[in-house]
């Protein structure tokens, strides 16, 4: 374990300020390691290393200090219910979350005078997420391309981390049943289209523009494109030189660009879809940056 300074952790809903309790303890050196199969072969030295190409989650421990029997009993008993993976933060890595769920069920480990002491393990996953990058990146350009069928917006990326896949969100203004294609590019990458067609086996779940603000949004970690408002799942078609994919950010600095397909409307005429008769709001981007 390793001595830090107190320190304040929110994990999903639950807040220990609000239970009059601190953490004084976390293993905050912790990382991952990469998840290999060891093969030992009978009258060969040495073992075989198969690398399964990802990272094991990692342990993270605290010692927390609750005042009184009764903020103990609520806050562990709190944990105790959670499910699944939750938002991790707190005061040892400021500038980070986790996705983590609780490991163990936390146990009592003294009392120090009117304090209960309680070890709580968490699971988490490898990469931290840097806070920053749930903050919509800034466009900085706006352009259409040569024929006005493509309106082309721009962000200057500077990535602080691993290869990071992004949240993008679509917000319809108007109400239009035609199809849409959007496509995604950065610097020195390949074109990557995310396109919806009425040639899709089911049409009605095709995303149409509704005359309420639906939102659509693309998640290329979980690799899925729903509407918001609803959770309903959208049949995509999403290619990358013939290739199933999802749009990524590269380390560093770098252009992405997304473009949005203009509408046509019944005399022919390019309908802006970004302008005063706007299909969809300019698109929404959380960069969401990552590290191990």
């Amino acid at each position: 374990m390793n001595y830090r300074p107190k320190s304040n952790i929110i994990y999903g809903d639950i807040n220990l300020s609000h239970y009059d309790a601190f953490a004084f303890y976390c293993n905050v050196f912790d990382k991952p390691v990469r998840n290999v199969d060891v093969i030992q072969i009978p009258g060969k030295d040495g073992d075989i290393i198969m690398d399964n190409g990802r990272y094991n989650n990692v342990e993270r421990s605290y010692i927390i200090q609750i005042h009184g029997v009764e903020n103990a009993k609520a806050l562990l008993g709190k944990l105790s219910s959670t499910v699944g993976y939750k938002r991790l933060t707190d005061e040892y890595d400021p500038d980070i979350y986790f996705e983590a769920r609780l490991k163990s069920v936390p146990t009592i480990d003294r009392w120090v005078g009117e304090y209960v002491r309680a070890k709580v393990v968490f699971d988490r996953k490898p990469y931290k997420k840097y806070l920053s990058g749930d903050i919509p990146a800034t466009i900085t350009g706006r352009t259409w391309n040569s024929r006005h069928t493509y309106y082309i917006v721009e962000y200057s990326l500077n990535n602080p981390g691993e290869i990071a896949f992004p949240v993008i969100e679509l917000t319809p203004l108007r109400n239009n049943d035609t199809a849409f294609t959007i496509n995604y590019t950065w610097n020195g990458g390949s074109v990557v289209d995310i396109g919806h067609t009425h040639q899709s086996s089911n049409p009605d779940l095709v995303p149409k523009w509704s005359e309420e603000s639906y939102t659509y949004v693309l998640d290329c970690e979980k690799g899925l494109f729903y509407n918001k408002n609803i959770s309903t799942l959208m049949p995509t078609v999403i290619q990358n030189q013939g290739e199933q994919c999802f749009p990524y950010i590269r380390k560093g600095a770098s252009t992405y660009r997304i473009y949005i397909s203009a509408d046509i409307d019944s005399s022919g005429q390019v309908i802006d879809p970004v302008g005063d008769d706007a299909i969809v709001l300019e698109p929404v981007l959380y960069p969401r940056w990552r590290t191990l």
